[in-house]
């Protein structure tokens, strides 16, 4: 399928909406209240094959932020004298500097002669110092090295261009903002005087480290977690994503690109749905297909593209006449599970017409039944819903669907169960949390807790 200029715009969209998302999430751990346990990049199945969205370069970004951070801490430090003034403690019969005040009164008291004072020497050569001058320069040559590269990726499927753009522009800017600090550091404070020098960077920051001279310490650590995955290794991971897709015969795959969008909005509703609580503390896990929230003692499950494990009655049933025949387990795009219980299910749907959606609204009651889940939800993209109404059942739909849009979302509710319909258009994170359509995603996040814990949430 050729795109045309409106599903381009429509792709750019989806895309920046995405990865703005991927960023906030992955930015939750900058709060004291979210731990991220772990982090795999997302995969998207289809039919030829399996495509990684390239999420980790988000993870980098930030992880260069906060070496940026701590640079620029130092950038303001370095300027004092002394970081390049050795103090030693001395004891003469002749004062050569400060007397220390204290010592000498012992001594004295003693009826020892000698005085005590400070000597201080100048001394770039520090250890601390030797370690940020090779530190930078390191980072230095890495970052020439991957701004240069990445400049030379080239990808010819539309989707996963936009994709790794979007990714990689925001990865430049932190190697800029990066790359600017290190050359102030460089060029404008008293490192510019010491001589280059070939020293084993890890093992000099972990002698630093012991020596625990504030604030190079942080240095240190700063160092020692840099040294573990350098910038250089992005290049070779994206290189390896990219190869991974070329020769596919993928034509555009934006609707698993959207399914992913989904799945990051339940969880970062659901995640925000907990924060609101106070002194709840969150831990978070997540994998290429399924993330894991720790909370109070309670463990849920959101997972994306999966047969959930918990038995399907109809795969697990017994086929009449007794023939060996398996019927297979219903794959919702999203379920969220706790204790082996299906707690809630979503199906997402975008770029489709009229008939997808209406039997999507089908579909997402059968999962519900064949898990036994008390919790549905239809969410779709409705400036992407093409064609007309072909049946009269076709009919019924559209007219439904232009009122679900008029109120940005519904829930049908009866004995028990409920089923939501959320029109969600991709957008940026801080309009999705205005939106009206984000508030029923928290309601269903709400009722997620309610079912996981009746005690939980009054």
């Amino acid at each position: 399928m050729q795109p045309n200029l409106e599903t381009k715009d429509e792709i750019e969209y989806l895309v920046k909406a995405f990865v703005d998302l991927q960023y906030v999430i992955l930015s939750l751990e900058t709060l004291r209240r979210v731990t991220l346990l772990e982090y795999a990049p997302v995969k998207a199945r289809l039919k030829h094959g399996e495509i990684v969205i390239p999420g980790d370069l988000a993870i980098y970004s930030i992880r260069l932020r906060k070496v940026g951070k701590v640079l620029e801490a130092m950038s303001k430090i370095l300027w004092s004298p002394s970081r390049i003034i050795k103090e030693e403690l001395k004891i003469s019969e002749r004062v050569e500097g400060p007397l220390d005040v204290g010592l000498t009164s012992r001594l004295i008291g003693r009826g020892l002669k000698p005085l005590a004072f400070k000597l201080r020497r100048l001394d770039l050569t520090s250890p601390e110092n030797l370690l940020l001058k090779a530190f930078l320069e390191r980072i230095h040559i890495d970052l020439e090295v991957l701004l240069e590269r990445l400049d030379l990726l080239e990808v010819k499927d539309l989707v996963y261009r936009e994709v790794l753009q979007a990714f990689t522009s925001k990865l430049k800017e932190a190697l800029l903002n990066l790359k600017s600090c290190v050359n102030r550091l460089l060029g404008r404070t008293f490192l510019r005087l010491l001589p280059s020098s070939k020293v084993n960077i890890r093992k000099l920051a972990r002698y630093v480290l012991q020596r625990n001279v504030y604030p190079y310490n942080q240095v240190a650590r700063t160092v020692l977690e840099y040294l573990k995955e350098p910038v250089t290794v992005i290049f070779t991971k994206t290189s390896d994503y990219i190869g991974r897709i070329e020769g596919l015969k993928l034509g555009l795959w934006d609707h698993k690109l959207y399914e992913i969008y989904t799945y990051y909005t339940i969880i970062y509703g659901q995640v925000n749905v907990l924060l609101e609580r106070p002194a709840l503390t969150l831990e978070l896990a997540l994998t290429e297909d399924e993330t894991l929230i720790k909370f109070n003692g309670y463990e849920l499950f959101v997972m994306y593209d999966r047969v959930p494990e918990c038995r399907s009655w109809t795969s697990h049933g017994e086929v009449l006449p007794g023939l060996d025949i398996k019927v297979p387990s219903g794959r919702p795009d999203i379920s969220l599970i706790n204790g082996g219980r299906v707690l809630g299910v979503v199906d997402a749907k975008h770029r489709s017409n009229v008939r997808e959606v209406s039997q999507a609204r089908f579909k997402i009651l059968g999962y519900m039944h064949e898990y036994a889940a008390p919790l549905g939800m239809l969410v779709y993209n409705p400036i992407t819903i093409k064609g007309e109404a072909e049946d009269l059942e076709e009919e019924e739909t559209v007219n439904l669907l232009k009122k679900i849009e008029e109120r940005s979302g519904i829930l049908v509710s009866r004995d028990g169960l409920k089923l939501y319909f959320a029109p969600l258009e991709p957008m940026p994170a801080n309009v999705l949390r205005e939106s009206r359509t984000y508030n029923l995603i928290q309601a269903f996040a709400l009722d997620v807790l309610r079912f996981l814990s009746h005690s939980y949430v009054t």
